[in-house]
């Protein structure tokens, strides 16, 4: 039997203690989460009353958080709880089986997911990588941005795949394209030894609905193909989805540029922004070159299919 169940008369969540120094006793618990989407964080804050003794003033109030992802106590770093708070978390972390750290992991996903899809892009402080930033690089990974945002899984055969997607944040492209990586996982859910190197990887076009071969599988292996056939399977609004997930990114980046304007890119530590001798003639910096212009390594194909891939 779960320790954690749903009243939906009530609309809220129960704890039904079983052993220890709280057995018997019934809790009515408010779960919450960080509400910050860019957030990696994965313990859910417990506000907790007694349900079944006649007594629900503040002063029974019981207040903790679980890390989900070590399925215990979260302690900050402040260790503001009180030992009756202390006591109590232990005692519900001891008592949670797998079923209710499953839900508690379920529950926590899904308050994120809710949160990145309803976030206003002009009030989110998303942090890009600081080569992004300079402008070394365009590409952005959403799981660089949006850590617990829903992976792109879906199963193939016996075993369990997923699809990392990448995006060019770059302002004044008009790309519709997602740099997919397929990575295998293991029975554990992490990524499979053989597959951590040089995982299968596509340039997907999700307007055209084309794709182009970035890294080939192994001989053991799904064709790319087969993968995307596999990926499409599971996720009907594939092409629907990554343009959102390229649409949200490149809106968020543009709102970090703006908020770094001036700010020599937050101080970051880089030869190119070194203090100099205002008598000394400023650094020459090399022209960009643009996506379709010609690599200029020599080799006759576009810069974005080339040595900007």
């Amino acid at each position: 039997m779960s320790v954690l169940l749903y009243d939906p008369v009530e609309e809220a969540h129960v704890l039904l203690m079983e052993s220890g120094p709280y057995a018997g006793s019934r809790w009515s618990a408010r779960l919450g989460v960080c509400n910050n989407p860019c957030c990696g964080c994965c313990f859910i804050d417990f506000e907790c009353l007694p349900a079944n003794n006649g007594s629900n003033s503040q002063g029974d109030r019981v207040q903790f958080a679980l890390d989900v992802a070590k399925r215990a106590p979260y302690r900050d770093a402040a260790g503001k709880r009180s030992p009756d708070s202390e006591a109590f978390a232990e005692a519900v972390a001891a008592e949670l089986q797998d079923k209710d750290w499953n839900y508690l992991s379920e529950f926590l996903m899904l308050e994120k997911k809710r949160q990145i899809e309803n976030c206003d892009v002009r009030r989110l402080d998303a942090e890009f990588p600081p080569e992004v930033l300079r402008g070394d690089s365009t590409v952005v990974g959403y799981g660089e941005i949006f850590p617990l945002g829903a992976a792109l899984a879906f199963p193939f055969g016996k075993g369990k795949w997923v699809a990392a997607d990448d995006y060019c944040v770059n302002p004044d492209c008009n790309c519709h394209e997602a740099i997919l990586q397929f990575v295998m996982l293991d029975q554990t859910g992490v990524p499979a030894r053989e597959n951590k190197k040089n995982p299968p990887a596509v340039r997907y076009d999700y307007q055209k609905k084309t794709f182009e071969r970035l890294g080939t599988p192994e001989a053991c292996q799904p064709t790319l193909q087969e993968l995307m056939d596999g990926l499409k399977s599971s996720w009907r609004g594939l092409n629907g989805e990554l343009k959102k997930r390229h649409r949200r990114l490149k809106a968020l980046f543009k709102q970090a540029l703006l908020r770094n304007k001036g700010s020599i890119f937050m101080n970051l530590p880089d030869p190119e922004f070194e203090p100099r001798n205002p008598e000394e003639p400023p650094p020459v910096r090399p022209a960009k070159i643009g996506r379709n212009d010609p690599c200029p390594c020599g080799s006759g194909k576009k810069y974005k299919k080339c040595c900007g891939a």
